[in-house]
Parts: structure tokens; C-alpha cells; sequence
């Protein structure tokens, strides 16, 4: 961050780099005279923050992954169709990004720099929760207290960064097994890997408490693959396992009815 010589961020953007660095991701300095954060994750390019999204009063910037290699303007093919599908994603409205065209040599490119904290913050969990560009979901600094499970705590680093409990993990992997919670699979039989892949869900986002806190593994976190992690954080709320259930049980119903019911004509 030192290095960075952009202009000033705002209060809505150090807010984020301080939320999302509990996920792992960390700000790099890049581009011309230094004046660009490239949000990463391990050596993935998550978005960017420059003078661009400071002055438009964004939060931070998108990275278009949906195209091949990535890149910080949208694919022509999607123009059309990428601000509906970005708000049905995030369970966000139009007004909470900023969807445009460059200037100058940028001209004909368009860009979407998101305004909202909330679905900035979304938008890096539903990419982070993506199975395509991610591995498991341990990779997280422990603390551990006696036999309590503490995690949330802040620690100084370049900034500011919620821990999460590796024991805790394993604990709720202990408790639950490497099955999926919400629709049953395991992912290691289904596919004949090498090791469990699973991800594990906190039923309370640990950005909602202010500081450290003690945690249930058994309460408190929920194995779920790598879709239903996702689909846990693609609404505007975060699901709990019992809705994502529930939402499963009303497809395979509505499936069941389907195929129940005599083609047309017979």
C-alpha cells in the first residue's frame, strides 16, 4: 500500500480491502506511475481500483473472467446481456454499478465499476465460491483459545484482516463428514479424486460481528460444495443451509411433477 500513488481512497473502499482481506485477498500495485490496486487472490486477478473508480465514486472495478484470457473490459458478445445478468448474480439493482464506455484510447470498450459496498463484497465471495478458478476454502490463518474456536479477530497486516480458525474447519468437518449438507454429494467419490473438495460455509457472515468471536463448529459452520457455497452467496442475504434445502426440495418436486405428468395429446 505504500507504494501506491493514486489519489486517496475513499472510506467505502478501505472498508472493502479491510473486508475482503479475510478471504485472503490482498492489494498488489500495478499499472502506469502506480496509480492501480489489483485485487488478488493467491496469483488470481479478482478487479482493480484506480483514480477511474475513486473519482466515479466506485468501490472497485470488475474483472471480466468470463472471458479468455481475463480482462477489465467486457467481452462485445456480452455487452447486451452482462448489467441483467450481473444484477440477477448478485441479487443487485442497476443503480448499484456504473456500466460505461472508455474515453480516448479506451473508447469502445466498456467498463463496470460497482458503487454499492455490499454487492462489491459479493461480488468477490461468488467469485472466490467459483469451483472453476478456486481450490478449497482453507486458507486462512488460525486462532485457537484453549479448547474455544475464535475466529473474526483483527490482526495489522497492510491492512486489516479478519482471521478464520483452521481447527474450527476441521471440527465441523468432523462433526458433518465432507458430504455436501444442502444437496448430499461428495465430490471426491462423485468424481474419483484424490482428496475431499468441499467447502465450509458460515451460517453468519463473519463480516456482521464487529471483532473476534467464539464460534460452534457444529452450529455455526456447514459443509457444502463448492455450488451450493456459491448459490449460499448469490442473493442479496446470504442463504442458510436450511433454505438452500428447501429450495432444492421444491425443484426436485417440481422435476418429480414434470416428468409425473402424460405428454401432450396421450
Amino acid at each position: 500500500m505504500i507504494s501506491y500513488k493514486g489519489k486517496r481512497l475513499s472510506d467505502k473502499q478501505k472498508t472493502f480491502l479491510t473486508e475482503i482481506a479475510h478471504h485472503g485477498c490482498r492489494p498488489r500495485v500495478s499499472g502506469h506511475a502506480s496509480k492501480t490496486l489489483r485485487i488478488m487472490h493467491q496469483d488470481r486477478d479478482l478487479g482493480y481500483l484506480n483514480d477511474t473508480v475513486t473519482d466515479k465514486g466506485g468501490v472497485v472495478g470488475y474483472r471480466f473472467e468470463e472471458s479468455f484470457p481475463p480482462t477489465d473490459s467486457c467481452p462485445t458478445h456480452l455487452l447486451e446481456t452482462f448489467p441483467a445478468d450481473f444484477c440477477r448474480r448478485l441479487g443487485c439493482e442497476r443503480a448499484d454499478f456504473l456500466f460505461y464506455e472508455g474515453s480516448g484510447a479506451n473508447r469502445n470498450h466498456w467498463y463496470l465499476i460497482v458503487l454499492d459496498l455490499g454487492v462489491a463484497l459479493r461480488m468477490i465471495e461468488a467469485k472466490l465460491a467459483n469451483p472453476a478458478a478456486q481450490g478449497t476454502d482453507d486458507d486462512f490463518l488460525v486462532v485457537d483459545r484453549d479448547d474455544r474456536f475464535v475466529e473474526g479477530a483483527i490482526t495489522d497486516v497492510t491492512m486489516q484482516s479478519r482471521e478464520r480458525s483452521r481447527a474450527a474447519r476441521q471440527a465441523c468437518l468432523n462433526e458433518y463428514g465432507f458430504d455436501c449438507l444442502a444437496c448430499g454429494v461428495n465430490l471426491k467419490k462423485l468424481y474419483g479424486l484424490e482428496r475431499e473438495l468441499i467447502h465450509v460455509h458460515h451460517e453468519v457472515p463473519l463480516a456482521s460481528f464487529e471483532g473476534a468471536h467464539d464460534v460452534n463448529a457444529a452450529k455455526d459452520l456447514k459443509p457444502l460444495c463448492p455450488n451450493c457455497h456459491a448459490a449460499a452467496h448469490s442473493d442479496k442475504n446470504v442463504l442458510t443451509v436450511r433454505e438452500i434445502q428447501r429450495r432444492l426440495d421444491g425443484h426436485r418436486r417440481r422435476s418429480s411433477q414434470a416428468r409425473a405428468e402424460p405428454p401432450y395429446g396421450a
